[in-house]
């Protein structure tokens, strides 16, 4: 009885002391896992701890895109060569100049009686004398002007008085220089007297005449570059080849020689020339010739030879 009662008192403490370290899960297993499960599982548990399910790996929050790099910026096209402002304004260019550029114009072929007095190494003070000589005769006139005789006092006054009476005013270098030197100071006798010439008159000049006409293939390339025609002579009043020659020598030079299409070489630097002038206007006028200038007679006909 003794023996009963104690081994019933043993196997309620026991239960007691088996509940008492039961963790709650295992309780809620209830009978359908075996003790010895239930003991290998509380061991396992109480050493690895409760089997969590790993967490899914957090995704990496969508970083901003990187930004792309910035484009460079395409470089700003690189300005066109400018081309250097010519001394505008300047005359318009017909058709006819094509015929012309880069060639010495002596005369123009055409059988109608038009030809161009052209006077070189002005302006000075015996330039409006022939041009008044020429008003009175209804005849025109080219005036080729240095830049050494420009720049003096008084003489802008005479290239504007060229131009304000009809007549033609043309580019006779800036230092009367002839044009066979290089092309860099070829261009630059050219056009320093073009400058000149557009801030004294307004406008600038269409045709070029060397010193003494001395110009080669190179002078001719800077006159067609510096868009000018080049202008030579077919009859010379050679009133520079010596010194004083009587005024009657210099109209037979013109009226014994001359003829449709030519041009006339002269310079107003001489009275001799100036006392000539009258007589071979007025003799040329008898004989049906009209005198233009030389923008007037280049589109009547072709270069010549």
């Amino acid at each position: 009885m003794k023996r009963t009662a104690l081994a019933l008192l043993l196997a309620t403490g026991a239960a007691l002391l088996l509940a008492w370290g039961t963790p709650a899960h295992a309780i809620l297993l209830g009978p359908s896992m075996p003790p010895a499960t239930q003991v290998a599982y509380r061991l396992t548990a109480t050493v690895e701890g409760p089997a969590t399910p790993d967490p899914t790996g957090t995704v990496d929050p969508t970083g901003a895109p990187e930004p792309t790099g910035t484009a460079e910026p395409t470089g700003t096209a690189e300005p066109t060569d400018t081309v250097e402002p010519t001394a505008t304004p300047r005359p318009d260019f017909p058709a006819w100049m094509k015929l012309f550029w880069g060639r010495r114009v002596h005369r123009i072929r055409t059988t109608r009686r038009y030809v161009a007095l052209t006077f070189d190494d002005g302006p000075n003070f015996r330039t409006k004398e022939a041009v008044r000589i020429l008003d009175r005769y209804g005849a025109k006139g080219t005036f080729f002007a240095t830049g050494c005789q420009s720049k003096r006092a008084h003489m802008a006054a005479v290239n504007r008085y060229v131009i304000a009476h009809g007549h033609e005013l043309a580019n006779h270098t800036m230092h009367h220089a002839r044009l066979n030197k290089s092309y860099a100071a070829d261009v630059k006798e050219i056009m320093a007297l073009e400058k000149l010439l557009v801030e004294q008159t307004g406008q600038g000049t269409r045709w070029v005449r060397a010193m003494g006409g001395a110009v080669d293939k190179t002078g001719l390339r800077a006159t067609r570059n510096t868009k000018h025609l080049y202008a030579q002579w077919s009859l010379s009043i050679a009133d520079s080849v010596r010194g004083y020659t009587p005024p009657s020598w210099l109209y037979h030079n013109i009226v014994d020689h001359i003829r449709p299409g030519a041009i006339v070489l002269m310079h107003v630097t001489h009275p001799e020339t100036l006392k000539a002038l009258p007589w071979i206007v007025r003799e040329l006028k008898r004989r049906g010739y009209t005198m233009v200038t030389l923008s007037e007679l280049a589109p009547l006909g072709k270069p010549y030879p």
